[in-house]
């Protein structure tokens, strides 16, 4: 504690970030969503027999709207009424600064139009990356 390195030959004021703090200016780059087993990723509605929208708010509104990556689409599931089904896909919806939003789809016409549900994690890898990098 008490060092500050710098590039170049001139000295500025020492600067002291708490965790949170550099936390947060980091997050308005990037931000990765890994939620616990079975635990949501975002709440939503569906929207046909075989997708589910969701949105989630982001930790700090971040530099830009981001752009989003999703690890295996097999690392989500649909939870609606009083089923479960496997995601066969995951894209980006709608999203902003401070929102995600994301559309699950499944393999099987099981889902009912205008039910509410979750997007949630199957086997404890699901991912999303939500990237502002300049």
């Amino acid at each position: 504690t008490g060092v500050q390195l710098e590039v170049g030959s001139t000295a500025t004021d020492f600067e002291y970030r708490s965790i949170g703090e550099e936390l947060a200016l980091c997050q308005r780059y990037c931000t990765v969503v890994h939620p616990a087993t079975s635990t949501s990723v975002g709440n939503g509605f569906v929207r046909s027999t075989t997708t589910a929208y969701a949105s989630r708010p982001l930790p700090v509104v971040m530099r830009a709207t981001p752009t989003l990556s999703f690890s295996a689409a097999a690392d989500f599931e649909v939870q609606s009424r009083a089923r479960v089904d496997d995601a066969t896909g995951m894209a980006t919806s709608e999203c902003g600064p401070d929102t995600i939003a994301f559309v699950a789809t499944i393999g099987a016409a099981n889902l009912v139009l205008g039910d509410g549900m979750y997007i949630r994690d199957n086997n404890g890898g699901a991912t999303i990356t939500a990237s502002a990098e300049l």
